[in-house]
């Protein structure tokens, strides 16, 4: 089941567009952008809006690193806290970069189910 929450896709460069396509959606796995604290809690940023998570990864994400958006299903969010990571739902396109507290960062994420992998930009 759909519930219209988005996640970003973030990568550090080592990815390609053709690598997102042909290793992540064929092997169901992606690399999730995570706000990562100095004592290493992981903050997942969400948003129910895919402008709003558009601009958000636009904000944070240098336009030549490859990078997109992708729907998550309601066992996406569930597996995600299991593994002891917080989820904000961001209403707005905040700015991480620079940010005292954290710093960007991905996790590896095995996705569940069939999910939408076609928000590249």
């Amino acid at each position: 089941m759909v519930n219209d929450t988005y996640a970003i896709i973030y990568n550090d460069g080592n990815l390609t567009l053709r690598d997102f396509k042909k290793e992540c959606h064929k092997e169901r796995w992606i690399p999730l952008l995570v706000l990562r604290e100095r004592d290493g809690k992981i903050t997942i940023p969400l948003f129910n809006n895919l402008q709003i998570a558009h601009k958000c990864m636009r904000r944070n994400i240098p336009r030549n690193v490859k990078s997109g958006i992708v729907e998550l299903v309601d066992e996406d969010t569930e597996n995600m806290r299991k593994r002891g990571w917080n989820l904000e739902v961001m209403s707005h396109p905040r700015k991480f970069t620079n940010h005292p507290q954290y710093s960007i960062d991905f996790e590896i994420y095995e996705m569940v189910g069939e999910t939408d992998f076609g928000y590249y930009w």
